[in-house]
């Protein structure tokens, strides 16, 4: 079966039935040749948790747009503390979803991510969160779903934008949007964890 049209969670390549070409979830709520599909489809063999969660997305001036009109939602930074103070979207706060080992930058989640984000964050509260480029922002709102936070979003293009497998940017991110941008350590927050 011939693939075409892109994946609306992964970005793949779609087969006509729906299917992704690479990971061969299913097409989740997109049109594909005219029909919507309804949910994943489970392939035979094939947990529900192998299957990504249906998790908002949106870009980086759609982000700067949603903080302008709810004062009370975060913008959630989930890169290490050193990418973080090296520039981040001004008022983000950040707790890392992975950290990289030493010696050989394997990425190691961070087994206290979901603790962290709740010492300082209600479930209730509105999150739009952000990586370098949006596939570990990704995960971490998947994360956060399961953990309960019900209005996570992603950031795809995060900070640094998001390209394509040649390298040309897609997605341009928050920073070469022109958006408001710091540097340095979050404000601290009384707690232990998150900046």
């Amino acid at each position: 079966m011939a693939p075409t049209g892109g994946h609306r969670l992964c970005g793949h390549r779609l087969y006509r039935d729906g299917d992704c070409a690479r990971c061969r979830a299913g097409a989740t709520s997109a049109t594909t040749f005219g029909r919507v599909m309804k949910g994943p489809r489970r392939a035979p063999g094939r947990t529900a948790r192998e299957f990504p969660v249906e998790i908002p997305e949106t870009t980086p001036p759609e982000a700067y747009e949603t903080l302008v009109r709810h004062p009370d939602a975060v913008y959630l930074d989930v890169r290490t503390v050193a990418e973080f103070e090296a520039g981040h979207p001004a008022g983000a706060r950040n707790v890392p979803v992975v950290f990289f080992a030493p010696g050989t930058n394997q990425p190691v989640p961070n087994p206290d991510f979901v603790t962290d984000v709740e010492r300082t964050l209600p479930r209730a509260t509105k999150l739009l969160v952000g990586c370098l480029s949006g596939v570990r922002s990704r995960h971490a709102c998947e994360v956060l779903r399961q953990a309960g936070y019900p209005d996570v979003t992603n950031v795809h293009g995060g900070f640094g934008g998001a390209r394509d497998q040649t390298g040309r940017m897609v997605i341009p991110g928050w920073r070469d949007s022109g958006l408001p941008v710091a540097s340095g350590p979050a404000p601290a927050t009384g707690r232990a964890g998150t900046r």
